[in-house]
């Protein structure tokens, strides 16, 4: 009357079937990861981001060094006839002046936008990025790219460059003084020694 026998034949019979199964199914499913396929999203995404990268850092062409020295200072003069210093203000020492520089670049005047030159196109921009996206920063690479040194000056509008080769040069800079901004584009001669350069409303180039 005892009948457990077979039911234990059917256990173990039972038993091994899943376990062979089990065994199965992990080498299976890893097959189909998506690990290639993330690797492979990385490497595009890189593939992106490195022109973004290489646009948006340009390189800087290394100065011509010498025994000339820059003290510059930036200012404007308001109509109260209040001096505000240009300060944080980014300037660029280049050997042509600007408009040059932004028409062998890829930066274009838009038309029907009663803009007349790169100088109030790069202060518009600024200005109001989302009217002109892009521009602002396509402008500076281009003044990067073939800038040889970058000056910055201090809250009091105020910078110093040294060790310069003394010749022909300009300074290009913007700064976002008045209801537009002021560019300035001024061409310097750097002689051996202290070179005192200002910037004001009658060196601008184009101001608003």
């Amino acid at each position: 009357m005892k009948v457990s026998i077979p039911n234990s034949s059917r256990r173990s019979s039972n038993y091994s079937t899943p376990a062979s199964s089990t065994r199965t199914l992990p080498r299976t499913y890893p097959a189909p990861r998506s690990l290639p396929s993330r690797s492979f999203r990385s490497s595009s995404s890189m593939n992106k981001i490195l022109p973004n990268s290489s646009i948006t850092s340009p390189g800087i062409q290394k100065i011509p060094e010498g025994d000339a020295s820059i003290q510059l200072r930036a200012q404007v003069q308001f109509l109260n006839n209040k001096n505000r210093p240009a300060g944080f203000s980014e300037f660029f020492l280049v050997k042509n002046d600007l408009e040059s520089l932004l028409s062998s670049s890829r930066v274009r005047i838009p038309a029907g936008q009663g803009i007349e030159s790169g100088a109030e196109l790069w202060a518009r921009s600024v200005q109001r990025g989302y009217r002109f996206p892009g521009v602002a920063s396509a402008i500076r690479n281009a003044l990067a790219t073939n800038s040889l040194a970058r000056i910055k000056t201090n809250s009091m509008g105020e910078a110093n460059l040294d060790n310069i080769e003394a010749g022909n040069y300009y300074i290009v800079g913007s700064s976002p003084l008045g209801q537009v901004g002021v560019v300035w584009s001024k061409q310097v001669q750097l002689k051996p020694g202290t070179n005192g350069v200002v910037l004001d409303l009658r060196d601008a180039t184009w101001a608003e």
